[in-house]
Formats: C-alpha cells, structure tokens, sequence
C-alpha cells in the first residue's frame, strides 16, 4: 500500500482505521474499478474471460516480473523482464502466432 498512496496516506487510512468507500479507493488507486452491485458479475465475467484467451506463459512471466527486481548476472544487471520475455518467446503460442502471421504475409503478396 506504501508504495501506492505514500507513507503519510497510509499511515492515515491504517492508524485511524476507518472505512473509506469505493469511490475514494479508486481515487487512491487501491481499487482498479468500480461497478454497481448488479453489474459485478458481469464484469468479473468479461475480465475472467479476456484473462482465458490469453497465453498462461506470459500471464505468469508478467506477474513474476511485476513483482521482482532486477537481478545481477556475471556482473551485469539483467531484468526479470527481459528473461521473462525470453522465455515466453519458447512457447508453442509464440510459434504457431509467428507462422499465422507470415502465413498473412505471404498470402498478401
């Protein structure tokens, strides 16, 4: 929460303990949206769904990497992400996404 909203608001929010509402959340960036009570399902549903079309690969390169630092290697800093990104470029998604898309090329030509 810190590193969200700084010391001094988080100080505040946690030593006084009161509520804050949805709005003020958003505004704070606690929360990343918010929806009436009726549309909660739907949204959950959308987002659920936009995740599943996605490559479980790189959706777990990308968590790692927003949660790591960069790390020393042979006396150079090497970031997560890029090491993360080279692996995700092994998957079979990678491959059959690069063959469509030289298949279109080809086919334009």
């Amino acid at each position: 929460m810190l590193n969200l909203i700084g010391e001094a608001k988080a100080k505040e929010l946690v030593f006084l303990g009161e509520r804050i509402d949805a709005q003020t959340a958003l505004n704070l960036g606690l929360v990343n949206r918010v929806v009436p009570k009726q549309d909660l399902m739907k949204e959950i549903t959308q987002i659920a769904e936009s995740l599943a079309k996605k490559s479980p690969v790189a959706l777990r390169a990308a968590k790692a990497a927003l949660t790591r630092h960069p790390m020393p290697e042979n006396g150079f800093e090497i970031s997560y992400e890029s090491l993360a990104l080279s692996a995700c470029f092994t998957t079979p998604e990678v491959k059959s996404g690069l063959e469509a898309f030289l298949n279109r090329k080809r086919e334009k030509k």
